[in-house]
């Protein structure tokens, strides 16, 4: 945030005024319409899943902003097509010009496909391997993936909360 302050001019009796960039952190909480939240059909709690989603629709500027930061990786990516099932029934008129579907998964991923992605930055086509079930579910991460128009993936990364839990509450 910006926030107004003054600086002494070196050299002179004077004082320069202008703004000051000052970090600022703030938590929000945001309103998930239940039928956009999906979660793991075995679970009786966000802890106990195996993993939790949101789906929505965003601005396409927005996801283009976090490529220039570093948030998402660099794809080929464009609006998306009208999903009635995310939209809002109320309204009248449904825009569907520059939206993006996303859907942020909060919950286990096998390490392998992380690390993998952390150092190639390449995309994991197997994702399902066929080894024994067990060995399926050992090795798994807490990690947040975000996929955009159902199939390209912007964001892989493990879990960067410091308690390592997810940030949904039902």
């Amino acid at each position: 945030e910006y926030i107004p302050a003054t600086q002494p001019i070196p050299g002179s009796q004077q004082a320069a005024y202008g703004v000051q960039e000052k970090e600022y952190f703030c938590v929000k909480t945001v309103p998930v319409n239940p039928k956009n939240f999906l979660i793991d059909p075995n679970a009786t709690s966000i802890e106990d899943a195996m993993g939790c989603a949101i789906e929505k629709f965003v601005s396409i500027h927005k996801v283009v902003e976090g490529m220039e930061k570093g948030i998402y990786r660099k794809v080929d990516i464009g609006p998306s097509g009208n999903d009635d099932d995310l939209e809002a029934t109320q309204e009248l008129v449904e825009f569907q010009d520059d939206k993006v579907k996303l859907l942020t998964y909060y919950g286990l991923v096998p390490k392998e496909y992380i690390e993998q992605l952390e150092n190639d930055g390449e995309e994991v086509v197997d994702l399902f391997p066929e080894d024994s079930t067990a060995d399926t579910y050992s090795g798994l991460v807490e990690a947040i993936v975000v996929i955009a128009n159902d199939g390209l993936l912007l964001k892989a990364e493990k879990s960067p909360y410091m308690m390592k839990d997810r940030p949904v509450v039902a």
